[in-house]
């Protein structure tokens, strides 16, 4: 036997009392007013409404959170311009650009420094270790320097035009190439050729920053007569040009952008590819002379010069205290390591000389420097038997 189950309900100070029985139907026990009974419909009504309302809100809470559903389905607005987000489309098995983009690293050193290279497109590791340091090893070691070149989609600058149309703005996106260095942005939007030299620029100029014990001053170098001649500026001052009379000269090619100085204040060759400026603005790239320095040498002439298309050659000589200053003015590691590097150029110039002039093409420039560089040579050199001047012309000839 199935006992019937009673309820008591309490709704406006009438109470009601419902009893369920087996069969289902309910059978009020208390007659109750029409009022009371719409206020119960309403308020049930109102829970359901509720209810159901709650359910679906956390129903879409979940599909939203999880990438799907309502919030997934909404493409998000992009701005080439804010985001610059890599583009996704390389990592496919293929697309319109040509086949998929495998990234790469490259691990090496140079002068103690542990730098990495990473790149997005493996096709583009013989370029890069094409602009490593010269000298370069690999190594296992943990990299102090991370330079990476990605492959990000810009706006084109010309798409911000008032008359452009949306469409038009989607079509004149393009893909270019971002460097980072140690994960900040040091430029984007650059062309392969434009990507290349501002990642051997920055790799350069950590390597110099980096090097212990090494001294890296900006200068262009050659040696003649076992004799440095250093000539410091900045990029774009005209050194690779000079370097490159100089050699065809007759000097030993050591360096067209540092001078490599130990603790002693020799200079040692950083002979990496010349590197001469167009006038488009682009780098053309030469071999290394064959003609080049294998070992550390003193520093014999320290000369501050510029090009102008009038400049005449009038060397004034320079100071001790001048000589440094022309150095240290160029030396990359000056704030890092101020007396190290004091100390160390006070070293190098001890017995050079120095001069200060301005300067007209290059090839008219570079017979003059070579001569003051023999001419202190022979300064310096012994006084030779007097039995013997014959051997000392032909040595002063064949220097």
């Amino acid at each position: 036997m199935i006992l019937p189950a009673a309820r008591a309900v309490s709704m406006r100070g009438v109470a009601v009392r419902v009893v369920l029985l087996p069969s289902r139907r309910v059978r009020m026990l208390v007659r109750v007013p029409m009022p009371v009974r719409m206020a119960v419909g309403r308020a049930v009504r109102m829970r359901v409404r509720v209810l159901v309302f709650v359910l679906v809100f956390v129903a879409v809470l979940g599909h939203g959170a999880s990438g799907r559903g309502i919030a997934g389905s909404v493409p998000e607005p992009w701005s080439p311009v804010e985001s610059a987000r890599p583009l996704r489309a390389v990592s496919s098995p293929r697309s319109d650009a040509g086949p998929a983009m495998r990234a790469g690293v490259l691990r090496g050193q140079a002068h103690g420094v542990v730098f990495e290279a990473r790149v997005d497109d493996r096709r583009l590791l013989p370029a890069v270790r094409a602009r490593l340091p010269p000298g370069w090893s690999a190594t296992r070691r943990p990299a102090v320097a991370i330079l990476s070149l990605m492959h990000e989609v810009f706006e084109d600058p010309r798409s911000r035009s008032r008359g452009a149309s949306g469409s038009e703005r989607r079509r004149r996106r393009v893909l270019g190439l971002s460097v980072r260095l140690d994960g900040q942005v040091v430029a984007r939007g650059l062309s392969h050729a434009q990507a290349l030299d501002v990642f051997e620029s920055e790799l350069q100029l950590s390597v110099a920053r980096l090097a212990r014990p090494e001294v890296f001053v900006h200068a262009g170098v050659v040696a003649v007569a076992g004799r440095a001649i250093l000539l410091p500026g900045r990029s774009g001052a005209g050194k690779t040009t000079l370097v490159r009379a100089l050699v065809e000269a007759g000097a030993t090619y050591y360096s067209d952008e540092y001078a490599v100085l130990d603790r002693e204040g020799r200079v040692h060759p950083y002979a990496r590819r010349p590197s001469v400026r167009l006038r488009a603005g682009r780098k053309e790239r030469q071999s290394v002379p064959r003609r080049r320095g294998r070992a550390g040498v003193p520093v014999g002439l320290v000369v501050e010069t510029r090009y102008r298309p009038d400049g005449r050659w009038a060397p004034v000589p320079l100071s001790a205290g001048e000589r440094v200053l022309a150095l240290l003015a160029n030396t990359v590691p000056a704030r890092d390591r101020p007396a190290e590097v004091l100390a160390v150029l006070a070293r190098a110039t001890g017995s050079a000389r120095g001069f200060r002039s301005d300067r007209g093409p290059a090839g008219r420039a570079a017979p003059m420097l070579l001569a003051l560089v023999r001419e202190a040579a022979e300064l310096e050199a012994p006084p030779a038997a007097a039995g013997r001047p014959k051997g000392r012309a032909a040595q002063a000839r064949r220097a």
